[in-house]
């Protein structure tokens, strides 16, 4: 696999959908080939729209490309933040809707039959730390509350202890690349397009490709248009926190020394990381560091545990 490049994307065949060549009509465009921008499409088409999908790169090479690849409605230490600003309901509402997402999915990838290594699996939230304890039991009693598969526990299957950690029952990890191209070759044909290489102008359905053709929104006004897109996250080393606020490193774990998890883990101390196993080489361990730079987490892991090789992913 060639340096600095995502795991997921080395492991994905190319789909080559092409560029934007000839004007064309739709009902609603979509800016963004990610997995947000994918499930929209697919979406609008199956509810009777012609979609266009207008992506400036190439179908989830950006930040779904390059993430944990974790679908949970765990996001670290959250649920207590929310109940706190929003009350119960406003805590409730963010957790259900985040638990009906991850049954999206499931039932896309049964429904389609998508080879993704679709897996359900316990998620933590974890600390090293013991004056982080108590944050620990606030979020299991807000989650809780919240009507989360939250529990307590001093337990988990990581390589390390750990003083206290939430888990969440029943999330999931996937190949968020190889879901996201079943998507793409969904959503296109029947009157929908799928485009890489395109890109808007303004926020106005015309290509910015020197004289590119442009996409016509029938019946529709420009502002109309659909952005799901993020921010753009890259995973080099020379990335910079003012504009990358994460980035992505692979640890490799030998089998032999058992130190495989199989669940899905977040730490939010300062050196902690995020981390998974990749399905399709057992005992490859995905990390995402709480920083931008690869800095003390990926140094402090690596000490700790000499036999663990590091790169970008």
């Amino acid at each position: 696999m060639p340096r600095y490049e995502s795991v997921w994307i080395a492991t994905s065949e190319e789909p080559g959908f092409g560029a934007l060549e000839a004007p064309i009509e739709v009902d609603v465009a979509v800016l963004g080939a990610g997995i947000a921008g994918l499930t929209t499409a697919l979406l609008l088409k199956n509810a009777g729209l012609r979609v266009a999908v207008v992506e400036a790169a190439g179908v989830s090479r950006a930040t779904t490309g390059h993430t944990t690849a974790k679908v949970s409605a765990q996001h670290g230490l959250i649920y207590d933040t929310l109940s706190s600003k929003f009350g119960n309901d406003g805590a409730r509402a963010y957790g259900q809707a985040n638990l009906a997402a991850v049954d999206l999915v499931e039932a896309l990838v049964r429904e389609h039959g998508i080879a993704c290594d679709w897996e359900r699996r316990a998620a933590y939230a974890y600390t090293e730390q013991h004056s982080q304890v108590s944050q620990i039991e606030r979020e299991v009693d807000a989650a809780r509350q919240a009507g989360l598969p939250a529990s307590y526990t001093e337990e988990t299957d990581l390589p390390w202890s750990v003083k206290a950690a939430v888990r969440f029952d029943n999330q999931a990890q996937f190949h968020p690349r190889r879901y996201c191209l079943a998507l793409a070759t969904l959503v296109d044909g029947d009157g929908s397009r799928v485009f890489e290489q395109t890109r808007p102008t303004s926020g106005r359905p015309s290509i910015n490709r020197q004289s590119m053709p442009s996409v016509r929104i029938a019946r529709r006004s420009w502002s109309r248009w659909t952005a799901a897109d993020s921010m753009n996250v890259t995973a080099r080393k020379s990335t910079t926190r003012s504009r990358h606020p994460s980035a992505t490193a692979v640890e490799m774990a030998s089998r032999r020394r058992g130190t495989v998890a199989r669940s899905l883990a977040v730490g939010f101390d300062h050196e902690s990381l995020a981390l998974r196993s990749h399905m399709d080489l057992e005992g490859l361990l995905v990390h995402q560091e709480r920083e931008a730079s690869f800095g003390g987490g990926a140094r402090a892991r690596r000490d700790r545990d000499p036999g663990c090789t590091w790169f970008a992913a």
